[in-house]
């Protein structure tokens, strides 16, 4: 019940937070409504898309194609939402109880990341769930299901996105407590450092053992991915058998899965907290006499220093090759391998662009000591910038083209291509460092931070396809849009730093 009561809490404020600013800047209180109308335009979006790719490949597709495409849909889904329930639980676990409203609760940690986890997982499943039933049926609509077997299928198939949720936050709270039990006499960044190489690690093992072992490895992983059942389950309403048994396996899969986290959970409450202290990176890098570069020098120390996110974009990085490995060089699926070619790109931007929305977050509160210091505001903004729009999108060039030549894919390597990727990552930059300024996340705030990727993502993706869109026009159009997004992201910026 405590737990209930946190979460309660934190809605609370959160929502008290939102009318405050809502005072100040009624343009933050439409927020709520921009984001309905970009969920509701994500919802048609996905439908469309799903059902014009099924068209194209194959309109009078018979039940035992479309099982075959919809069982490799639900896989792209299942490990989509788990890596995002395993980023999220990450950031939960490296969180401490910052809001002085809960610290002054009798409550334990384990009650805290409960609460936590209530609000948090509310908003993804207010995100995910519209946006991927919406796909999936129609899926269902071409296997001529009834009313109600859509409606059983479709509740299944929330049943399976909370399970991919489930699974994703028991991975992490595994490597979290293996970081901690193999770490429990070094410091705290000695943890941080194991909690990136733990699951590096394991995704290599688990590579190993695929290429050693195929077979055993995928009987193993059927039994355990809780999408072989929800595939055996359809095939049973195709055939008129009774669906009570995977069901009943599906269930049974929850409720070992929820047991196992509650347990990791309780393990990890018995522990003490481990103070920060040892090896800061880029210590000794040393800082000029130009206000606008310092600014930029503190970007990278604070980009080396940030463990969390670096955990994310390499672990991101790694399974996205895995994937494009797998998809064109273990199966030789070229629609598949296609598709994997032209978004793997925008995919490193989203993960890339976490530092850029951040940046601005990690000054909150902070505001006092810049305002006393001899800095001018277009410096301060243009040193943060300058970084995102410069060092980030030739990194992320650099691992575009490093996935693509170690997947054996075929790509071009030319000036439009390379003048493409660059426009397309500093427009999202851009974007993300202007979404950071406007709507800063305290980094000791986790709710705001998720809060801000997930607006973000939902803006993201509407930008990355007017992009696409104005490309089929003329390149010199996405450099107009660019230019125009770089200028409004420094002027705005300005105008938000003058303000504070």
């Amino acid at each position: 019940m405590n737990s209930l009561r946190v979460g309660n809490l934190v809605v609370r404020i959160w929502k008290n937070n939102w009318l405050e600013a809502t005072k100040q800047s009624p343009i933050i209180g439409m927020l709520p409504l921009v984001f309905i109308g970009i969920l509701m335009f994500s919802v048609y979006y996905a439908y469309s898309k799903i059902e014009e790719t099924l068209l194209q490949i194959g309109g009078d597709m018979g039940s035992t194609e479309l099982l075959f495409y919809f069982q490799n849909f639900l896989q792209v889904i299942f490990i989509a939402i788990t890596v995002i329930s395993f980023i999220v639980w990450q950031m939960i676990t490296r969180t401490n109880v910052e809001n002085k409203s809960i610290q002054s609760l009798p409550i334990s940690r384990f009650q805290y990341k409960g609460g936590m986890l209530i609000p948090i997982f509310g908003l993804m499943f207010i995100v995910l769930i519209p946006v991927t039933v919406s796909m999936a049926v129609v899926f269902f609509r071409k296997l001529d299901f009834n009313g109600a077997e859509m409606i059983e299928v479709s509740i299944l198939f929330t049943l399976l996105i909370f399970m991919s949720v489930l699974i994703g936050i028991t991975s992490q709270q595994i490597i979290y407590v293996l970081s901690r039990y193999i770490g429990s006499k070094d410091s705290q960044e000695v943890q941080n450092v194991l909690q990136v190489i733990i699951p590096i690690v394991f995704i290599l093992i688990l590579a190993t053992m695929y290429q050693l072992f195929p077979n055993q490895f995928m009987s193993v992983v059927s039994f355990i991915n809780p999408t072989t059942k929800y595939i055996d389950n359809i095939k049973a309403l195709l055939n008129h058998d009774p669906v009570w048994i995977s069901i009943v396996q599906l269930g049974a899969q929850f409720i070992l899965y929820l047991s196992v986290l509650i347990g990791l959970l309780w393990i990890e409450n018995i522990w003490k907290e481990e103070r920060s202290t040892g090896f800061v990176p880029l210590k000794r890098v040393p800082f000029t006499k130009y206000e606008t570069l310092n600014i930029t020098i503190l970007e990278i120390k604070r980009l080396f220093r940030n463990i969390e996110n670096l955990l994310y974009c390499a672990i991101g990085i790694l399974l996205l090759f895995i994937s494009g490995y797998y998809l064109n060089v273990t199966v030789r699926h070229e629609t598949y391998a296609m598709l994997f070619s032209q978004f793997s790109f925008f995919i490193i931007m989203e993960l890339l662009t976490v530092f850029a929305l951040t940046s601005r977050g990690k000054d909150s509160g902070k505001e006092k000591v810049y305002y006393h210091l001899p800095l001018k505001k277009i410096s301060y903004v243009l040193g943060k910038l300058f970084f995102y729009v410069t060092f980030l999108p030739i990194i992320g060039i650099i691992i575009y083209y490093a996935i693509m030549f170690m997947g054996k894919y075929d790509i071009l390597f030319n000036g439009e291509t390379l003048a493409v990727f660059l426009l397309l990552s500093i427009f999202l930059m851009s974007l993300a460092f202007l979404l950071g300024i406007l709507v800063p996340a305290d980094e000791k705030k986790l709710m705001n931070q998720i809060v801000n990727v997930l607006l973000y993502l939902v803006i993201s993706i509407p930008a990355y396809l007017l992009f696409v869109k104005l490309l089929n026009f003329s390149i010199y159009w996405d450099a107009l849009l660019v230019v125009v997004t770089i200028s409004a992201t420094i002027i705005i910026s300005y105008i938000a730093e003058l303000k504070e």
